[in-house]
């Protein structure tokens, strides 16, 4: 099998549902985490390859439906891609300020390469403003964990934000990018993520 591929998104386009018409009034989906796709079989060869799809997303971002609309030339393959891609996470169109079930196009361009792993933690807020200031909390000592458990609303504040040893790539390439610059003990400045923001920690593996 060949090395693990990296995604990286070329366009999210809303198309028609059964209820909505793409116009200025909608909100589009954003990807949020996009799950590894699975290694492509040796017998395949390509380098790179652009995949498009259509992904039937919910009112709460999550994937009910993955129509590939090219392929691989691998049956295997594109069923287990269609696995990954229904545990994606994204963003709920608005209608109206409404959330929406809407189907949208995606296309991603694919190259292999090796995963990057990271043992995080996170602390997630509502606005940048409260992420500031958990940025400053920290600045003069705070511990995170604890700033975790008191004030994320993440999911993950009930294990004082520890996320544990996650592969980078899942995340948007802004966030990717910024974690590469941590090291060990190190926290980002608030990053965006859908329509909250995110104060990520890498932390020793020995703490997970």
């Amino acid at each position: 099998m060949k090395a693990i591929i990296l995604l990286f998104c070329i366009g999210l386009i809303v198309g028609c549902s059964s209820t909505i018409q793409e116009d200025s009034s909608i909100t589009r989906p954003e990807l949020l985490e996009r799950y590894p796709l699975p290694s492509i079989p040796s017998k395949v060869d390509i380098i790179r390859f652009t995949l498009d799809m259509r992904i039937l997303i919910d009112e709460h971002g999550v994937v009910r439906n993955v129509l590939l609309q090219n392929s691989i030339g691998d049956e295997a393959w594109d069923k287990l891609a269609t696995g990954s891609i229904m545990k994606w996470k994204f963003t709920p169109a608005l209608y109206d300020g409404k959330p929406y079930k809407v189907w949208v196009r995606q296309q991603v361009s694919i190259k292999l390469d090796e995963p990057v792993y990271m043992t995080l933690a996170e602390i997630m807020c509502d606005s940048y403003e409260d992420a500031s200031r958990v940025v400053e909390a920290l600045d003069k000592g705070k511990d995170f964990g604890e700033l975790a458990s008191q004030v994320s609303i993440g999911p993950s504040k009930v294990k004082k934000g520890v996320l544990g040893k996650v592969d980078i790539h899942c995340y948007s390439d802004e966030i990717a990018s910024a974690l590469k610059r941590l090291k060990v003990d190190e926290h980002s400045d608030p990053l965006h993520y859908g329509q909250k923001f995110v104060i990520f920690k890498r932390i020793s593996e020995t703490l997970e």
